[in-house]
C-alpha cells in the first residue's frame, strides 16, 4: 500500500533562491540545494561535512546543460576543491545528500554514486559526467537493501525539489493536437503536448 510522504523544507534565507534544506519525515537522509554564489555558506552546515553524494548542475564548454555526479567522505571539502578546479565548465547549482545519523560509509556512497550515474543515464534528462567510470560496488545484501531504500527516497526528494535528472518517463501520452512548423531551407519542426510537458 502506498502511503503519503511528508517533506520538510527549510529556506535558509527566507526565499527559494537561497540554500534549501530538505528531509523526509522518518528518513535518515538529508538534502541541500545550493546556488553557486552561496557554496561558501555550506561550511556553516556541519551536515555537509559528512560522507555523501552530490550533483553539480551547470554548463559544458559549449554552453549546454550538463550534470556531474560525485561522492565523497566529506562532501563540503570535495565541493571546495571543485570551486578551484571545476569538473564542468560552469557550475550553476549543487544538490547534495548526506545522512543525519552518520551511518553512511565510503562503501555506501560509492555504491550510491554508481547507482545515481546509471539512473541519470537511463533517464536521459540531461547529459551526465563523472570523475571515474563507476565500478560495481560489492556490499552485503542487508546493506544493499538499505541503500536501495535510501535511493528511492533520494529520487523522491530530488524530484520534489524540482530536479528531473533521475526521472524516467516510460511513456509520454499525447494530451493535445500535434503542431508542425515549416522553417527556412525545407526544415520542419514537429511538436505535441505530452503528460509532462511539450515534446
Amino acid at each position: 500500500m502506498n502511503h503519503g510522504k511528508q517533506l520538510r523544507l527549510f529556506l535558509t534565507s527566507g526565499d527559494a533562491r537561497g540554500i534549501r534544506y530538505a528531509e523526509l519525515v522518518n528518513w535518515t537522509g538529508q538534502a541541500f540545494s545550493c546556488p553557486k554564489n552561496l557554496l561558501l555558506d555550506l561550511k556553516n552546515w556541519p551536515e555537509t561535512k559528512r560522507p555523501g553524494v552530490y550533483v553539480l548542475f551547470g554548463l559544458d564548454e559549449n554552453g549546454q546543460d550538463v550534470a556531474y555526479i560525485g561522492e565523497s567522505e566529506d562532501v563540503n571539502g570535495r565541493l571546495a576543491s571543485h570551486r578551484s578546479s571545476p569538473p564542468i565548465t560552469e557550475i550553476v547549482e549543487v544538490l547534495l545528500f548526506t545522512s543525519k545519523d552518520d551511518n553512511l560509509t565510503k562503501g555506501h556512497v560509492t555504491f550510491l554514486e554508481e547507482q545515481l550515474v546509471k539512473r541519470a543515464e537511463s533517464a536521459k534528462q540531461i547529459p551526465v559526467r563523472y570523475g571515474r567510470e563507476p565500478a560495481e560496488k560489492t556490499i552485503s545484501k542487508p546493506e544493499r537493501a538499505t541503500m536501495e531504500e535510501f535511493l528511492e527516497n533520494l529520487y523522491l526528494v530530488t524530484s520534489a525539489l524540482g530536479y528531473r535528472i533521475f526521472e524516467i518517463v516510460e511513456k509520454r501520452p499525447v494530451v493535445g493536437k500535434s503542431y508542425e512548423i515549416r522553417m527556412e531551407k525545407g526544415l520542419v519542426a514537429k511538436g505535441k503536448p505530452v503528460a509532462d510537458g511539450f515534446l
